[in-house]
C-alpha cells in the first residue's frame, strides 16, 4: 500500500452532512492521507467529537474489517487518561463506497507538530513532563499486545484540559499494513520519526515506538532533527547503523535519550525504562514552566508541578470525564465500553516506577447534613462521638508509646557493587530507606548493575534516609577521534584508550605522504560514520597506510643525448649522473652509450641513473704482416686489438696475404678495435743460381784514318 489522498466528500461539509446517521460533520481537519478527520456533533450524544474516516481502497482489503474491529475493541477497552478515548466504531457508506470509521473524543488544544510549526520550543524540563505522559500511554498499549507504528509530533494531541494524549493507537498500524514493504513509498513525514527497523522493512515492536518518541522530544527541545536527508529513501537510510548523535547540553538527558534511540532494538530502553530514566533525569532539572497550549488552559494547569522530584510520582491526578449517555440506538460496530481492566502494577524487578495510573479514587463521602440545628443532635449521636473520641485518644496513645519504645532503626548497607538493581533493590527494600536511582556510564560494570552507593557500604543509616545508588547504563559512547596523518603506532595508543581496535586495510603509494603514516580511516560496521560520531567500545576502525611513493621504473636511455636523458628522468622524478665518455660501435658520438641501473629496473623515487655518453667506433690501424710466422702475426694485431680471423695456407710459412671480408687490405689501413683479420701463409720458395756470363774481349776501336 502507498500513500494516497484521502477520502473527501463529494457534496462538502459545509453542506452540514449527516455522517452513518448520527454524527453531523462540522469542519475538515488536518491533511491526512489515509484517514479523514472530521470535527463532528454527536446528535444523540449532544457533544462534540472528532469522526476518523479510513480511505476506502484501505476498507476494501481483504479482511481488513475483521482487523479493524478486533483491534478497536481492544483500544476501546483500554481505557488511559493519555490515551486518545474511542468512542465509538462502525461501517458505513462514503461517497458509495463502505467505509470504516473511528469516532473519539474532540481534542482542541493542537498537538506537539502546532507548537513546532510556530517556532516553540521546550525545555528539557517541559519536554520530560511530555514524554513520561507519552510512555504512560506506550506502556498501557505495549501491555495489550499493540505497537502504534506511527509516533510523531501530529499524533501527540493536547486536550482542551492541557493534557497530551496519543492517539490513532492501533488505527495507525491498521492503515500502514504493508506501507513499509516498500519504504520509498512512504511519507517523509512518517520516515522522519521512523525507527531502523521500519527503514530495514524488519519486524516492528514495541521498542520502534520508543525511538521514535526519542526523536520527538529530542526535536522539541533542539529544534533539529537528525538522520534527514533530501529524500525519503536517504532520511530512512541515514539512521541504519548509526547512534544518536546527543549533546552535552542536553545535561542528563543526553544518556537517556543516547540509549532510548539505539539502532539495535535488544540495546534500546522499553517505555517503562525510557519513562524511568526521565523521571530520575528530572531531579537534575530546573522546575519546568508552563506550556502555553494553542487551546483554552495551560499545561501547568492540567498537570502542576511545583518541584521537579514531583516527576517522581506515578501520576498526578487527573479529571475523569463523564461517561457518555448510554442511547438505546442501534450503530453500524456499537462498542460496548466495559470498565477499564485492571492491570497490576505493583513495584517489582521489572517496574519499579509504574507509568500507568492507579485508578482514581472513590469520590469522599458526602458531607454530614448541617440544616439542623447542634442542640437537636440526638444522644445516642452524642455517645457515638464520644466513643469514637476515646478510641482515637487510645490509639494515638498507642503509637506514641509504640515509638517510644522502638526507637530510630538503623541497617548497615550492604555491599551491591556489582549486583543487578533488581537484586540490590530487594536486599534493601525492608530497610525503609528513601532510594533514589542515578544512570552512570561504566566500562567496567555490566548494564543495569549497582556501580556504588551513597552511604557506602558498612555505614549504618536509619530508616526513611535518603540511599543513592548508582546504576550502570553500559558503556558510554566513544567519540570518534581523526587519527588522519599519525603512525600506525600513534593511533593505535589513541584508539586504545578509547577501548576501540585498529586494523590496517589496505596500504597504498601516495606521493606526498610518508611511508608508514594513515592516509584515511574508516568504521567497516558503519561506514557513514566520521570523526565526532559515536560507537561503542570495542568497535573496529580500519585504517589504510600509505607505503610512500610508488617504484620507478629505469627507462632506456640509449642513443639518447645527456639533456634529452636528464629531462626523461626527471620525469620519473629520477636523478642523473655523467660517466667518462666510451667507445661505442653502436651509438654515435654524444648518445648514451651505457647506464646503470640498466633499462628495466624498479627503483625508488630519487634514484640516480648513471650514463656514459658514446666517443663513437674505437680505430685501430692494422701493423705491417707481410713475412711474419702465423705467431708473430696474431701477436702483432691483439697489439693494436685486433683478432686473428681465418687462417690459410701453410702455418709453417709466412704472411703473404692479409684480407678483411675477402678484400685484401695492406699495412696502415684502419678498422674498429676488435676486427677480425684472414690470414694467408706460404713457404718462400728457395733462392735460385744464376750461370755465369761470358763477357767478349774489348775490341779496341778501329782507327780510321781520316779521309
Amino acid at each position: 500500500m502507498s500513500e494516497r489522498d484521502a477520502p473527501t466528500s463529494d457534496d462538502g461539509v459545509g453542506a452540514a452532512r449527516t455522517f452513518a446517521g448520527r454524527y453531523r460533520l462540522v469542519g475538515r481537519r488536518g491533511t491526512g492521507l489515509d484517514i479523514a478527520l472530521f470535527e463532528a456533533v454527536d446528535l444523540l450524544g449532544d457533544r462534540p467529537v472528532a469522526v476518523k474516516i479510513i480511505h476506502p481502497d484501505i476498507c476494501e482489503q481483504p479482511g481488513f474489517d475483521e482487523r479493524f474491529a478486533d483491534t478497536m475493541h481492544t483500544v476501546a477497552r483500554a481505557l488511559h487518561p493519555n490515551v486518545q478515548e474511542v468512542l465509538d466504531i462502525g461501517t458505513a457508506s462514503w461517497n458509495g463506497r463502505t467505509v470504516q470509521y473511528v469516532v473519539c473524543e474532540n481534542l482542541t488544544g493542537g498537538s506537539l507538530r502546532d507548537l513546532q510549526s510556530r517556532g516553540r520550543q521546550l525545555s528539557p524540563s517541559q519536554a520530560v513532563m511530555l514524554g513520561l505522559d507519552v510512555c504512560r500511554a506506550l506502556d498501557i498499549a505495549h501491555r495489550i499486545g499493540l505497537t502504534h507504528g506511527d509516533i510523531r509530533p501530529a499524533n501527540l494531541v493536547f486536550g482542551d484540559d492541557g493534557r497530551l494524549r496519543a492517539s490513532d493507537l492501533g488505527l495507525a498500524g491498521l492503515v500502514s499494513e504493508g506501507l513499509w514493504e516498500n519504504p520509498a513509498g512512504v511519507s517523509i513525514e512518517r520516515a522522519r520519526y521512523a525507527s531502523p527497523e521500519q527503514a530495514q522493512a524488519r519486524e516492528v515492536g514495541p521498542k520502534s515506538d520508543v525511538y521514535s518518541l526519542c526523536l520527538c522530544l529530542l526535536e522539541a527541545v533542539t529544534g533539529q532533527l537528525p538522520f534527514v536527508g533530501d529524500s525519503t529513501v536517504a532520511t530512512l537510510a541515514n539512521r541504519v547503523d548509526r547512534l544518536l548523535p546527543v549533546s552535552a547540553d542536553l545535561g542528563p538527558l543526553a544518556a537517556v535519550f543516547e540509549r532510548a534511540a539505539r539502532p539495535d532494538p535488544s540495546d534500546r530502553s522499553t517505555a517503562v525504562e525510557f519513562g524511568r530514566a526521565m523521571v530520575q533525569a528530572a531531579e537534575r532539572l530546573p522546575r519546568p514552566a508552563p506550556i502555553a497550549l494553542l487551546g483554552a488552559g495551560l499545561f501547568a494547569e492540567a498537570h502542576p508541578i511545583t518541584d521537579p522530584t514531583a516527576l517522581l510520582s506515578v501520576s498526578p491526578p487527573l479529571p475523569t470525564p463523564p461517561p457518555p449517555p448510554v442511547v438505546a440506538v442501534p450503530v453500524a460496530v456499537p462498542v460496548v465500553a466495559p470498565p477499564a481492566p485492571v492491570i497490576d502494577l505493583a513495584p517489582g524487578p521489572a517496574l519499579e516506577v509504574p507509568l500507568t495510573p492507579p485508578p482514581p479514587p472513590p469520590p469522599p463521602p458526602p458531607p454530614p447534613d448541617q440544616s439542623l440545628p447542634l442542640l437537636r443532635e440526638s444522644r445516642s449521636r452524642r455517645k457515638l462521638l464520644a466513643v469514637l473520641f476515646v478510641v482515637l485518644l487510645a490509639a494515638a496513645m498507642g503509637g506514641v508509646l509504640a515509638w517510644l519504645l522502638r526507637g530510630d532503626t538503623v541497617h548497615t548497607v550492604p555491599d551491591l557493587a556489582g549486583v543487578s538493581q533488581s537484586e540490590a533493590l530487594n536486599r534493601i527494600s525492608e530497610f525503609g530507606w528513601d532510594v533514589v536511582s542515578v544512570d552512570e556510564a561504566s566500562d567496567d560494570v555490566a548494564d543495569e548493575s549497582v556501580i556504588r552507593t551513597d552511604p557506602v557500604a558498612g555505614t549504618s543509616l536509619a530508616e526513611g534516609a535518603a540511599f543513592t545508588m548508582v546504576v550502570s547504563t553500559g558503556p558510554a559512547p566513544r567519540v570518534l577521534p581523526d587519527i588522519t596523518g599519525q603512525t600506525v603506532d600513534e593511533a593505535t595508543v589513541v584508539l586504545d584508550e578509547l577501548d576501540l581496535v585498529l586494523e590496517i586495510g589496505e596500504q597504498i603509494n601516495d606521493e606526498t605522504v610518508a611511508p608508514g603514516l594513515i592516509l584515511a580511516w574508516t568504521v567497516p560496521s558503519q561506514p557513514g560514520l566520521a570523526q565526532g560520531d559515536t560507537v561503542l567500545p570495542g568497535t573496529l576502525v580500519s585504517v589504510t597506510v600509505s607505503s610512500g611513493p610508488a617504484p620507478r621504473v629505469v627507462p632506456d636511455l640509449t642513443s639518447l643525448s645527456l639533456v634529452d636523458a636528464t629531462a626523461r628522468l626527471q620525469t620519473d622524478t629520477l636523478l642523473v649522473a655523467q660517466l667518462p665518455d666510451e667507445f661505442s660501435p653502436t651509438v654515435p658520438v654524444g648518445g648514451v652509450a651505457r647506464q646503470d641501473p640498466p633499462a628495466g629496473t624498479a627503483v625508488e623515487r630519487g634514484t640516480t641513473v648513471s650514463v656514459a655518453l658514446s666517443k663513437g667506433p674505437d680505430i685501430v690501424a692494422v701493423p705491417p704482416l707481410a713475412g711474419l710466422t702465423p705467431a708473430q702475426s696474431a701477436q702483432a694485431l691483439e697489439a693494436v686489438g685486433l683478432v686473428v680471423g681465418q687462417v690459410k695456407g701453410d702455418p709453417t710459412g709466412v704472411n703473404v696475404l692479409a684480407e678483411v671480408e675477402g678484400a685484401s687490405i695492406g699495412a696502415g689501413a684502419s678498422f674498429p678495435r676488435g676486427t677480425e683479420i684472414d690470414l694467408t701463409f706460404q713457404v718462400p720458395p728457395p733462392p735460385t743460381t744464376t750461370p755465369p756470363t761470358t763477357v767478349p774481349p774489348t775490341v779496341p776501336p778501329t782507327t780510321v784514318a781520316p779521309a
